[in-house]
């Protein structure tokens, strides 16, 4: 299932539903704290539209949003760009910075099926950042298949999968026009 705006997707509803309690147990907050809940609800509503306008921007191009993303980056990108190359080659640049490729690198520790894969990340990282691009893609294609393949346990790789199959997560790469319109060129 793929949704159409950030605010469809199971967690933002979930935390809005947990916002509408806050609001009716807020008489309980101690008087220096009763505006947290509109603090928490404009920070809520700031995501989901950062997340729409990203795909609306970027969509057509095959950006996905996730959560390795500076939100203030992000959306400087989008407000400070009004054309649309200028705006992908600061999310370039963004992706492009070697620290942002360490940390993405070290989040693939976390995650097991990821974490026997790091050689081939990081060799997809050195390619990058040496202008070797053909191969940093070939390699992480392959990183990809074989960890949906891994990871959801069924034999069949990402390239196997309908974009159906990709989008059924509770995250912002489930908007419609994230990983379900990326897997048609994969």
């Amino acid at each position: 299932m793929s949704y159409e705006t950030a605010r469809d997707l199971p967690s933002f509803k979930e935390m809005e539903l947990q916002l509408k309690g806050m609001k009716l147990l807020q008489f309980l907050l101690p008087a220096d704290q009763k505006g947290v809940t509109k603090e928490i609800e404009s920070k809520l509503n700031e995501l989901a539209q950062l997340i729409d306008d990203f795909y609306e921007k970027f969509g057509e191009r095959h950006w996905i949003f996730h959560d390795m993303l500076n939100v203030d980056q992000i959306r400087q990108a989008i407000d400070e760009n009004e054309n649309l190359d200028d705006a992908e080659l600061r999310l370039i640049a963004m992706h492009a910075d070697p620290d942002f490729l360490r940390r993405v690198v070290m989040k693939c520790n976390g995650i097991p099926a990821l974490r026997k894969r790091i050689p081939l990340v990081e060799k997809a990282r050195d390619d990058y950042l040496a202008g070797r691009y053909y191969s940093a893609v070939l390699i992480l294609i392959s990183v990809i298949d074989g960890f949906v393949n891994e990871f959801e346990n069924t034999h069949r790789g990402a390239h196997t999968r309908t974009p159906e199959e990709l989008s059924q997560y509770d995250s912002a790469i489930s908007h419609h026009k994230g990983i379900a319109s990326v897997q048609n060129i994969f």
